[in-house]
């Protein structure tokens, strides 16, 4: 895993993205507002306004949500290997939220 050097700190380089927009999940700029992409980074989304890694607003994940409610409301919570490419699906097992290849 590699890291890189920002001021307050190490950040690592993430491992998955989810496989929908940061938009899709109501996450924003927490310094401007606007629009973001998947930061290369953990915890952070990319501003193109303020053109750097942010740490964005929360969005949905900010409060409780419910799997069914995602799937009601049309939210996918898989999510894509960046090392495999390969797309994780969310999945419940003995009670845990888990994220598998399709078998």
């Amino acid at each position: 895993m590699l890291l890189s050097k920002q001021k307050g700190g190490t950040m690592k380089r993430r491992e998955w993205i989810f496989i929908m927009p940061p938009a899709t999940y109501e996450i924003s700029c927490s310094i401007c507002g606007g629009e973001v992409q998947w930061s290369e980074y953990q915890h952070k989304v990319w501003c193109w306004r303020c053109l750097k890694d942010t740490p964005g607003n929360p969005g949905i994940f900010g409060g409780p949500i419910s799997l069914e409610a995602c799937e009601i409301i049309g939210l996918c919570l898989d999510k894509i290997d960046l090392k495999t490419g390969e797309r994780l699906y969310i999945k419940i097992k003995d009670g845990k939220v888990v994220w598998e290849k399709e078998k």
